[in-house]
């Protein structure tokens, strides 16, 4: 939840929305079975460790 603004979130859904009041679920990680063990926020941005060891991000990419 919180601002989706950059799609930081990862929810194609609410892109642009200036907030998501309640918790969602990543569509593309449960689609995948992805299990996130670990997760790190920023202004605009989100990256996810899962279980298998692999990294995703989302979000506004100013500087790739």
């Amino acid at each position: 939840w919180g601002s989706n603004e950059g799609g930081q979130l990862g929810l194609s859904q609410f892109v642009g929305e200036e907030c998501v009041a309640e918790p969602q679920l990543v569509k593309k990680l449960v689609d995948r079975r992805q299990t996130v063990v670990q997760v790190a926020c920023g202004e605009t941005h989100t990256v996810v460790l899962t279980k298998d060891k692999r990294v995703w991000g989302w979000g506004t990419s100013m500087y790739g």
